[in-house]
């Protein structure tokens, strides 16, 4: 195993949409501290252009043991409802993987 396979993954999901400044916060000052330990996943920073978002969303799903962090406001209520909407193929992936072992879900409320 590598380095960042010992420490462990993290994801973070979140909806786009009002309140950025809340979830920049959390991006800003929680994950440059918990990135030191863990390998990160926000969507922003590890996909790259012309990548398959859904897939690459599965692959990080997939590394073990994984911690994810649902950042819960209104925005994530609205696109967690909208069939279709990237936030709402996501949930279904975690729905998938919830009962694993490895795999912890945390929701964050802001």
């Amino acid at each position: 195993m590598t380095e960042v396979e010992n420490r462990g993954h993290i994801f973070i999901s979140y909806a786009w949409g009002n309140g950025f400044e809340n979830k920049e916060w959390v991006r800003q000052r929680v994950l440059t501290q918990i990135s030191w330990n863990h390998d990160v996943f926000w969507d922003r920073d590890s996909i790259a252009y012309g990548d398959s978002i859904d897939g690459v969303i599965a692959k990080a799903l997939s590394k073990r043991p994984v911690q994810i962090l649902c950042l819960c406001d209104q925005d994530y209520i609205r696109a967690a409802q909208q069939k279709g909407s990237g936030l709402h193929r996501e949930l279904k992936m975690l729905a998938e993987i919830a009962y694993e072992p490895g795999v912890r879900i945390v929701p964050v409320i802001l």
